[in-house]
């Protein structure tokens, strides 16, 4: 399926300028974009980008704003949000728009008589936002659930199916990060029924009841950094690493960062990998607060981090 290549401004008409950025961001912080559309549709939000690619705006679409860091002195383009968040189920199946939140089809999963997805249960955000991170918990990751995606190439204007072979899933990575032409639209999930409802919602509770020990409250993006994953083998006398010290939380901890605080931005006492926004932080705190734990890190451990959320230049 191929777009016209004519932007309907009635589809697009209710484009907003300045509107900040902190709003849209679980880390409150961000300036203004120059444009901002919210789409509630695959062809308002293809009218959109082709808005955006007529004249030559820096676009980016934004999901639930969970991963996301954004500048102070903002986005010099279009923001597009796209909020489409139908679902049906189908037998063990699940067609969702990328913008139906997470939590929320994990839970209408189940009532569907369905498991799989409360593994994923706690992780904010939208489907879409999920599979182009390839979001996960200990428990699994939603590429074990996918089937196809469904996505808008900005670069042809046409709207195209890729299989789960094509997306290129690894840990916290698929095509989609690479490919910022190609948009998702929507997801075909592949389930299993679920032989105890009830069940499956105890656990969803017990998760729960867990993070609020272990997890900070306050504005943040959840884990800044990916768990690093090293292949050598190795222990240092002053800080001996076992495997599963390997989580940059821990390596963090142990680099002696908890609490640590520039400006408005402090890394979490209680979860190394969380940074928090106190109130007032600037984006150059954050930055400044990721740059100092990467550095600690690789100094005392010789391991580099590397970034799980989004930083929006």
């Amino acid at each position: 399926m191929r777009y016209n290549n004519t932007v309907n401004l009635k589809k697009i008409n209710t484009i907003k300028s300045g509107i900040p950025l902190k709003d849209y961001s679980s880390f409150g912080i961000g300036g203004p974009a120059k444009y901002f559309f919210e789409a509630h549709t695959a062809s308002e939000l293809a009218h959109a980008l082709y808005f955006a690619k007529k004249n030559r705006l820096r676009f980016f679409v934004l999901g639930g704003g969970t991963n996301v860091l954004f500048k102070d002195d903002g986005f010099d383009g279009l923001i597009v949000r796209f909020l489409g968040s139908k679902a049906v189920f189908r037998g063990v199946h699940a067609i969702i728009e990328a913008g139906a939140n997470l939590q929320k089809i994990v839970l209408d999963s189940i009532q569907a008589g369905l498991s799989g997805l409360e593994k994923l249960s706690g992780i904010p955000g939208t489907i879409g936002g999920a599979v182009r991170g390839n979001a996960g918990t200990r428990e699994g990751q939603i590429s074990d659930f996918v089937e196809s995606v469904k996505v808008f190439d900005t670069a042809t204007l046409k709207v195209r199916v890729l299989k789960k072979p094509d997306l290129k899933f690894s840990y916290r990575n698929s095509l989609f990060k690479t490919r910022h032409d190609l948009i998702i639209l929507s997801v075909v999930l592949k389930l299993k029924k679920a032989k105890n409802p009830n069940e499956i919602l105890a656990v969803i509770k017990r998760a729960a009841e867990r993070r609020k020990k272990t997890q900070p409250a306050g504005l943040s993006a959840g884990c800044v950094f990916m768990n690093p994953h090293i292949r050598r083998q190795f222990s240092l006398k002053t800080a001996p690493l076992t495997a599963a010290s390997l989580i940059a939380g821990e390596l963090i901890d142990k680099a002696g960062l908890k609490g640590t605080k520039i400006g408005g931005a402090m890394i979490s006492k209680l979860h190394g990998n969380f940074f928090i926004n106190c109130g007032n932080a600037t984006f150059d705190d954050m930055i400044r607060l990721i740059n100092l734990a990467k550095k600690r890190v690789y100094e005392k451990f010789k391991i580099r981090l590397k970034e799980e959320i989004e930083i929006v230049l």
